[in-house]
């Protein structure tokens, strides 16, 4: 990668998308930076020192190249999603009181920002994409009026987005309006009697359709709910439970440590937006922190992690 590229790269990935996400997409004030995993009370809960661990991007002689990096936790889990109003309102029966299992208004919210949080990640995505095809058309690299790969990767992207700009549509934003939470089905465990270590809030497909065709998915959270205490949550749409039910067995079917490592395994091999304590991360050797971020990039471009122990997050 040359210094110019190296340029146009670095300038890319500060382009950010900042309009409000709200259901009805119609609002015109700016998105400001939110959590989706809660600061005041999950990421504090397995910060040292008022940071956490995540799985990162940097570029290193010219290339980008994955890392294990400590980030603030006032700058971690956060995104552009709403404006100030929209998240104040939208939230506030999770935001303003503990969390319970047993709210079904609580677990929808949840989810919703957990949905939420991911449209705007591939809007986000799909808009830096197209604006690296447009340099390249630009400097003349590629032809806008003739198919490439370039313009070929900006259209996927974008159908990515759409893709999930619909699910959200179709399954979410109907129930926010109507209040109609159960429509969105849980399953819940908790971890106790051991110091929360990570946090996590993810969405992802569990079909292998391609974008643009309906999809089910899956919404996991993982949230230090108290000294001693995590509450995982997986969500998923009515109308998707098989399928969801399904790709959640190897997890729920186990207990213990089996629980924990298939949760692991499920985090790295499909999931991101999650964090680690300093406290668990600090005590890994060398190769270990190296397997998990090489696992974690194996998954990022379509490769399935060999299962392997260092692969344990708790």
């Amino acid at each position: 990668m040359t210094e110019t590229h190296i340029s146009d790269f670095m300038s890319i990935q500060k382009t950010r998308y900042g309009k409000c996400l709200e259901p009805k997409m119609e609002c015109g004030n700016d998105a400001i930076r939110a959590h989706s995993v809660q600061n005041a009370t999950a990421l504090k809960l397995i910060e040292e020192s008022n940071h956490v661990y995540e799985i990162g991007m940097k570029v290193v002689a010219g290339k980008p190249e994955p890392s294990l990096d400590l980030i603030g936790r006032k700058k971690a889990s956060t995104f552009l999603g709403l404006c100030a109003n929209h998240d104040a309102s939208i939230f506030k029966a999770i935001d303003t009181k503990p969390l319970s299992p047993d709210d079904i208004e609580q677990l929808f919210l949840v989810a919703y920002r957990s949905v939420t949080r991911e449209l705007h990640t591939v809007l986000e995505g799909a808009m830096r994409v197209q604006l690296g095809y447009q340099m390249l058309v630009s400097k003349g690299k590629v032809s806008a009026d003739k198919p490439s790969a370039p313009g070929m990767e900006a259209m996927q992207h974008m159908m990515k987005a759409w893709s999930v700009w619909k699910y959200r549509y179709k399954f979410f934003d109907p129930i926010f309006e109507s209040k109609k939470y159960s429509q969105i089905k849980h399953s819940v465990f908790k971890f106790e009697g051991e110091q929360p270590c990570l946090a996590a809030s993810s969405f992802f497909s569990v079909d292998l359709k391609p974008w643009g065709k309906p999809f089910a998915a899956l919404i996991l959270n993982i949230i230090p709910s108290g000294p001693t205490e995590t509450t995982v949550i997986f969500s998923y749409a009515g109308a998707h439970s098989g399928r969801a039910r399904k790709y959640t067995a190897p997890v729920m079917t186990q207990k213990g440590e089996g629980r924990k490592y298939e949760l692991s395994y499920m985090l790295i091999n499909r999931a991101e937006n999650f964090f680690l304590s300093p406290r668990i991360v600090d005590a890994w050797s060398g190769k270990k922190k190296e397997t998990v971020v090489n696992a974690c990039i194996q998954s990022v471009f379509g490769s399935q992690p060999k299962r392997v122990s260092d692969l344990m997050l708790f």
